[in-house]
């Protein structure tokens, strides 16, 4: 818990897991995972911010890319970053099927 209190220190805000990946500290994320059982709960009984799968981790979300099309009914500040990931490299994985 101490390391995700030194990371939020460093990066001046709540770590998502891949920020303290980024950051190469000790215990490795995964160690936290398995001691704690979650990202979120580890955050919180170190008394820092946590996020919602949703929330893009407090960051803004960037504008819609020109690369391709989501859905009528979908909004692109409304899906989650895995959501997004999903429509940014959906046309790569056909591509890559169709091969």
């Amino acid at each position: 818990l101490d390391a995700l209190r030194e990371a939020a220190t460093r990066l001046g805000e709540s770590p998502t897991k891949k920020q303290y990946v980024d950051l190469d500290v000790t215990p490795a994320a995964s160690t936290i995972l398995r001691v704690v059982g979650g990202w979120n709960e580890a955050k919180e009984r170190a008394g820092l911010e946590t996020y919602g799968q949703g929330e893009n981790s407090g960051q803004p979300v960037e504008p819609k890319p020109d690369w391709g099309e989501i859905p009528e009914d979908r909004e692109w500040e409304g899906l989650s970053g895995q959501q997004r990931r999903y429509y940014e490299n959906r046309d790569r994985r056909q591509d890559v099927k169709n091969r």
